[in-house]
């Protein structure tokens, strides 16, 4: 996947009027912000797994899979006040990839003619860094911004669950699970360095990764009822779950607000210790 555009476009100015007038108090007038996009992603990997045992019977599926993404993202901005001090800077999510392995199994036992468990887990190695050179930026400087050591990072998340689905008679089933499951930081949560990004309410949102992020881990427990009949269909479920080291956003400073653009807001990914998040459907 690759794109790139510009800021420069007559819609575009009309559409996001902070691109031109955003009332800056340091600079009364037009802010004449320019900006250059380019950037191109690629995923790729493959799936293989066996199955022994018959529909209905138990069985047992083992697999191996691998996933591999790489990235870059070169944002080109320059703020050019009336005084006309702007220059151009790359706000770049630099060269990086992630590499990810892992194996899985899941079994399916069913107990009686009635009731069916299910269990599966899987282990997971993911590996991300940083590749060659960042255009405008120097790897020296990057650590700095992203106040980081190093930007080779390991995780080894790992995943496991337990489902049961029982038919209370021939129209309804009830079912229920509880697992839990690791999730890495991605690409741009880790290395981003300062590219704006419409990723929260106000819409110009500077972000800035974290190479030192911890992986997300989730604790969930799901439950539901469905009902199935020669003319109505219809089920009810829900779930609830604890997230520790949820991935969130911190606000960095009024940087933006000060340089006149009402409205932007500077994040920095962060993990918060613990988060939940409930929900539910009924159709």
């Amino acid at each position: 996947t690759r794109f790139e555009g510009d800021a420069q476009r007559a819609g575009k100015r009309r559409q996001i009027p902070q691109l031109n007038s955003p009332n800056n108090r340091i600079n009364p007038g037009i802010l004449n912000f320019t900006g250059f996009t380019d950037s191109d992603e690629m995923s790729s990997g493959f799936s293989v797994a066996a199955t022994w045992g018959e529909v209905d019977c138990p069985q047992l599926t083992f697999g191996v899979d691998m996933r591999y993404i790489e990235l870059e993202l070169n944002e080109f901005d320059v703020f050019d006040p009336p005084t006309g001090t702007g220059a151009i800077s790359n706000f770049p999510i630099p060269r990086s990839h992630s590499s990810n392995p892992g194996i899985f199994l899941e079994g399916v036992l069913p107990m009686s003619d009635k009731l069916t468990v299910k269990a599966g887990s899987r282990v997971d190695w993911v590996e991300t860094n940083i590749e060659g050179t960042t255009d405008g930026r120097t790897r020296g400087e990057m650590l700095t911004i992203l106040d980081a050591q190093s930007f080779d990072q390991d995780f080894n998340p790992w995943m496991a669950y337990l489902t049961a689905e029982w038919q209370v008679d021939c129209n309804w089933i009830f079912s229920t699970g509880a697992g839990s499951a690791g999730r890495p930081p991605t690409l741009t949560e880790l290395y981003a360095v300062d590219p704006f990004l419409a990723i929260l309410q106000q819409g110009f949102t500077q972000v800035r990764g974290k190479p030192d992020l911890h992986a997300e881990r989730l604790w969930q427990f799901d439950a539901g009822l469905r009902w199935d009949y020669s003319n109505f269909r219809g089920g009810i479920a829900g779930f609830y779950a604890w997230i520790h080291d949820y991935i969130t956003y911190e606000a960095l400073d009024d940087t933006l607000n000060n340089a006149g653009i009402d409205g932007g807001l500077g994040v920095n990914f962060v993990n918060t210790d613990l988060a939940t998040l409930a929900g539910g459907e009924i159709y």
